[in-house]
């Protein structure tokens, strides 16, 4: 796990990328325990961790001491689906998983993971966890907001769900590479240091 962080140089990376492969693992028990289908590592069996989540809510949210450990295994799942499906990597900003993001190497774009899995527990972007937004640098903000906000829409449980959550980041990673394409610019592999001011 820990040369898919690209941050050799900081001290806990080792003992995250431990920790993120562990947390994956951990999800995968989970669902398996849970719904008695084992998760790919692809983007098809997400509906079945939206599922998981779906039949989770209760528990977690009758036990709140839960909510965390679970949003972090998902999190951490989730996290790679999304760096092997657009190529991308763990930034780890810190031990704490509020500084845990998943970087395009094509685009600069950007999300929590653990942001996004506890939206799908709690059904809101109002909750205890990391922010889920999108990182995207300023100037590409409006064009990734419009193209996103021409989508069908969906319905609020539909909106927090994992499946549709990478749906919309590979449109926006879409609009990204076409606006980066339009201006004539030159294909770029982004790393670390791209990312450690906004992120950091």
């Amino acid at each position: 796990m820990h040369e898919h962080c690209e941050e050799r140089g900081l001290p806990h990376v080792d003992e995250l990328g431990g920790e993120l492969m562990g947390l994956s693992q951990t999800c995968r028990e989970y669902v398996r325990r849970a719904v008695g289908t084992d998760l790919d590592d692809t983007p098809d069996t997400l509906p079945v961790l939206d599922h998981y989540i779906d039949i989770s809510r209760d528990t977690v949210h009758e036990r709140p001491e839960l909510m965390a450990l679970v949003a972090r295994a998902v999190g951490a799942y989730f996290g790679e689906v999304i760096r092997v499906q657009m190529d991308g990597f763990w930034y780890l900003g810190s031990p704490d998983a509020k500084d845990w993001y998943v970087c395009a190497r094509s685009v600069f774009l950007a999300i929590n993971p653990v942001g996004a899995a506890y939206e799908a527990l709690t059904g809101t972007s109002e909750h205890t966890g990391p922010s889920a937004q999108l990182w995207v640098r300023r100037e590409s903000r409006a064009r990734v907001e419009q193209r996103l906000g021409s989508l069908p829409p969906v319905s609020e449980p539909d909106y927090y769900r994992l499946s549709t959550r990478l749906e919309a980041l590979e449109v926006a990673a879409a609009a990204l590479a076409a606006d980066s394409m339009a201006r004539g610019e030159e294909p770029v592999e982004l790393g670390r240091d791209d990312y450690a001011r906004e992120l950091g």
